[in-house]
């Protein structure tokens, strides 16, 4: 196969695809995702914001039922996303932890996690009112001890990694478009 040939194949494949992302809360999955839906007219999704349409409840509401009830609805909310072609998906930072959820997704098309560090993901995160998991003595600690855990399964998970603790979110674009010849 000559290389205009590949590049024809992995654009008919990405073009009848989703991109995914994956990261921590604060990673900037919605404002990359968001930005990048808009750029390849492509439906902007958030797993998070379907959950709570379709459940009548808010994320915290969901948790305090128990994680096991709110993973179930990932799962499900993925499945009902299955058969969607040229989305953008922007999923919740556990999202993954859930083995059959993270292979269901893996068939949806490419997974880019938007990795950042601790302390910026804290920075980011740390007035915000909705994040269950930040309504702890000790948020920062909760995150880096978290993300410790959360990074290797993101990783193993990645079709593309992006380092984004000093990236614009135009500069994230383009790495996306880049590597999936969009450009």
């Amino acid at each position: 196969m000559d290389i205009d040939q590949h590049y024809t194949s992995n654009m008919a494949k990405l073009l009848n695809s989703n991109l995914i992302f994956t990261g921590f809360m604060g990673s900037g999955k919605s404002t990359v995702g968001r930005q990048l839906a808009k750029r390849l007219a492509y439906r902007f999704v958030d797993t998070d914001q379907l959950i709570e349409s379709a459940s009548g409840k808010s994320i915290t509401e969901l948790f305090t039922i128990s994680e096991d009830y709110f993973r179930s609805w990932e799962f499900q909310i993925c499945k009902s996303l299955q058969s969607s072609k040229q989305c953008i998906i922007s999923t919740g930072g556990g999202l993954l932890t859930v083995e059959k959820t993270a292979t269901l997704l893996k068939q949806m098309g490419p997974i880019i996690y938007l990795k950042a560090s601790a302390q910026v993901l804290y920075n980011r995160v740390k007035h915000s009112t909705h994040r269950p998991l930040l309504q702890v003595s000790n948020p920062l600690k909760t995150i880096e001890s978290m993300l410790e855990t959360r990074d290797t399964l993101y990783t193993s998970h990645a079709d593309f990694v992006i380092d984004c603790d000093t990236l614009s979110v135009e500069a994230i674009l383009n790495m996306i478009l880049s590597e999936y010849d969009l450009t």
